[in-house]
């Protein structure tokens, strides 16, 4: 009897790594139908002969230019694949290669485009946000969740409002 749950067991871990493979490699195909089927590569021809990013990616990451071929790799370290199909611009800050926008633009958190969005068109619907600027790393569009529990944003408007709304959250419940 141990002996068929161990086959079992081993022809079911050998069929589940062999479909993660395959989904990490893009042979499989994202299926509606199988939300745990993806493929970074879909629809994308081998080579782009028009891909060639450039600093102006930082605006618009969906540019021609910007997206890679499924053969093709974003150049490193000056740009990074947030998101694997397209490829943004990164700057050296404090020997680390970051997304800095422009000045008028931010970018936001949980957005891994690696885009930047103008600063008057506000944040996006990800979550409540809050514009802050971040100095030499430029402007973010920051989750509340994620600054609040920082001690020098736990005094600010946007957090004592978000905790009043949200008491229950682990943030607003810290007192240290």
């Amino acid at each position: 009897m141990t002996v068929k749950f161990v086959i079992i067991g081993a022809i079911i871990a050998t069929l589940l790594s062999s479909s993660q493979i395959a989904v990490a490699f893009g042979s499989i195909n994202a299926d509606d139908n199988n939300p745990f089927q993806t493929s970074i590569h879909a629809d994308r021809p081998a080579i782009n002969p028009d891909f060639a990013p450039d600093e102006d990616c930082v605006y618009d990451v969906s540019q021609i230019h910007c997206i890679p071929g499924s053969a093709q790799e974003c150049p490193k370290p000056q740009f990074n694949e947030g998101d694997p199909s397209k490829c943004s611009p990164r700057t050296l800050v404090n020997g680390e290669w970051r997304l800095v926008c422009p000045e008028g633009y931010h970018y936001e958190d949980e957005d891994e485009s690696g885009q930047c969005y103008p600063n008057e068109e506000g944040c996006g619907d990800y979550g409540p946000y809050v514009l802050i600027d971040e100095g030499e790393y430029g402007d973010r569009c920051a989750l509340l969740y994620f600054i609040c529990d920082e001690a020098e944003h736990k005094g600010e408007d946007s957090c004592i409002e978000y905790c009043k709304e949200n008491p229950e959250r682990s943030v607003c419940n810290r007192t240290e």
